[in-house]
């Protein structure tokens, strides 16, 4: 069927000994069911197809804002946002804000041990891809209930030799799923209702 499938893309038909024994009402579903297989394109990792614009726009057209911080950031205190944790531990005792927990998109133990970056953006993005862009955006969707989310691992990035695994996760949504995951800075979202104003003097 392999063989049959590529000749499809092609323009060929169905070959003869396919049709062997297959009335020909069944034939004809067969090859139109074949074509849609053939104008889909072929799978990617984590089950993507290659002529996936359909479902692109769809990601495109999510319904939250999505931006990524760290768990010591001052931000967090007051933004309006639901915070999610995406890393292996969290902070011990009250941080000062509620958060929930997407512990799916923490790295796994073995990629977590990896300290040379490039091993360690390879399995973190193949575990990504085991759950794919649509499932990662349906979860944080269902986390934050419509609410802009702000995603936490522990890395401050201070400098430009810094990395961590939130800014991969933000990388992998723009490139799997068309939208941008900033850092997210202040002013970029509005403040609680009950958060205190800022001091003057």
């Amino acid at each position: 069927m392999g063989r049959a499938l590529r000749g499809l893309r092609h323009g060929a038909q169905i070959p003869p000994r396919l049709r062997a024994g297959v009335p020909a009402a069944h034939a004809g579903r067969e090859e139109e069911a074949l074509r849609g297989e053939a104008a889909r394109g072929p799978r990617r990792p984590g089950g993507a197809r290659g002529n996936d614009h359909a479902s692109r726009r769809i990601l495109r057209g999510g319904r939250i804002e999505i931006y990524t911080s760290h768990w010591r950031s001052p931000l967090l205190k007051d933004v309006d946002a639901q915070i999610i944790g995406v890393s292996r531990g969290t902070p011990r005792g009250n941080p000062g804000f509620r958060y929930r927990l997407a512990r799916e998109l923490a790295p796994s133990k073995a990629t977590f041990a990896l300290e040379d970056r490039e091993a360690f953006e390879e399995a973190y993005t193949r575990q990504l891809e085991e759950i794919g862009p649509r499932a990662i955006l349906e979860r944080l969707e269902a986390l934050s209930r419509g609410r802009s989310t702000i995603l936490l691992c522990w890395e401050r990035l201070l400098d430009s030799g810094e990395w961590c695994h939130r800014r991969m996760l933000a990388d992998y949504l723009r490139e799997r799923a068309g939208i941008e995951v900033p850092e997210v800075a202040p002013g970029d979202l509005p403040r609680r209702p009950d958060s205190p104003e800022p001091r003057l003097f």
